[in-house]
């Protein structure tokens, strides 16, 4: 098993065009990185359920079939399937009815299970991309699991095995169908990946402005007890240390960046998951982000006291990281430029692709290797 590295090393970027085949089912958080790219050649075949045209679909799906069979593709990244045919408790005879029902009537639910089978016999080398912030893999994406090359996954548990639905129940791997075999938990094929820098660097042009706020916060608190206590914590303190505040809920982005430059540190706790596109944000805006103890495994980290500053959720730590951090401001700014800079190599949309293309190669390499 292969863990991420907290010192992550330069990586091969792709020294050619790569062919591409991206499949997906409707719009995913996790494949964001791959929406108007042109750095290769990308086919999309979207499986979206909302579409309302099979033949038009099924003329797309040919076609895709077609470059699999003449290997006109390098690789292909595919999304975990949010729709599945074979359902815990509903038996095999309703997933072959699910299945037939689907070929008939929405084709794009059948393409999104077939093309990953067409591409491993092809001997195509596929990446899995998990959908958005669910941590709880969907059970229609176990043949996935078995045959994918390479499996990234965001909001990585640091306990591997408690992304899957099956482990939580005890059981030993995952069923391919109700009552059919199992497969393995794709431990060694997982790699983290980021949620990335979604802002285009030049919105960061001319940001360079005197701090007139000690701290910073911008977002919601609805259900989200992170953020809830984290601003009750500063609220308290600031009166007692006489720190500058800047709190609101809602502002147009060019606002928030501004104010992010403007501010030494950021408040960006915890959402729907740990990974936030504020901690890059905050960064590119030479500024500091305040963020609670991470609980997943990440790709290229943002490391403590070195880019970020991390805090614990107990009352009281995160008053003494601000204080200690306020007593620094040159050290602020040169934790906002290592920062800035981790963040321009690491965790763009350009330097997020590289990274999924090139390890998905390499572990074809590695398992082409193992296997002769």
């Amino acid at each position: 098993m292969r863990f991420a590295s907290y010192h992550p090393r330069a990586f091969d970027r792709p020294n050619r065009r790569l062919r591409v085949l991206v499949v997906e089912e409707g719009t995913s958080l996790n494949c964001n990185i791959f929406r108007g790219a042109t750095d290769h050649d990308y086919d999309i075949l979207d499986c979206d359920a909302a579409q309302s045209d099979p033949a038009s679909f099924r003329r797309k799906w040919r076609e895709v079939q077609r470059k699999i069979t003449q290997q006109a593709y390098d690789l292909a990244v595919v999304t975990e399937r949010k729709y599945a045919f074979w359902r815990r408790g509903a038996g095999p005879v309703s997933g072959l009815w699910r299945l037939a029902k689907a070929w008939l009537t929405h084709p794009w639910r059948v393409a999104h299970l077939a093309v990953p089978g067409a591409l491993t016999k092809a001997g195509i080398p596929w990446a899995l991309v998990d959908r958005n912030d669910q941590v709880l893999l969907n059970e229609g994406s176990h043949m996935f699991f078995r045959d994918c090359t390479a499996f990234f996954v965001r909001e990585l548990l640091t306990n591997r095995f408690e992304i899957f639905q099956a482990y939580r129940r005890g059981e030993p791997g995952c069923r391919l169908w109700p009552g059919g075999p199992r497969t393995e938990y794709p431990l060694k094929k997982i790699r983290p990946i980021s949620l990335g820098l979604q802002v285009p660097e030049e919105k960061f042009h001319g940001l360079h402005v005197e701090k007139k706020h000690d701290i910073f916060f911008c977002g919601t608190t609805d259900m989200r007890t992170p953020r809830v206590s984290a601003l009750e914590e500063i609220r308290a303190s600031a009166e007692r240390e006489g720190w500058k505040l800047k709190l609101v809920e809602r502002m147009p982005q060019d606002e928030f960046l501004k104010i992010c430059a403007e501010s030494w540190l950021v408040l960006s706790p915890s959402g729907n998951g740990w990974d936030c596109w504020r901690h890059t944000e905050v960064l590119m805006a030479e500024s500091v982000p305040l963020i609670n103890y991470p609980w997943i495994e990440r790709y290229a980290p943002l490391r403590d006291k070195e880019h970020v500053l991390l805090y614990s959720p107990e009352q009281g730590h995160l008053t003494q990281v601000i204080r200690s951090a306020l007593a620094d401001r040159e050290g602020l700014r040169r934790m906002a430029q290592a920062g800035r800079e981790h963040v321009l190599y690491y965790h763009t949309y350009q330097a997020l692709r590289d990274y999924l293309l090139t390890e998905t190669l390499r572990m074809a390499g590695e398992n082409k290797g193992t296997r002769s």
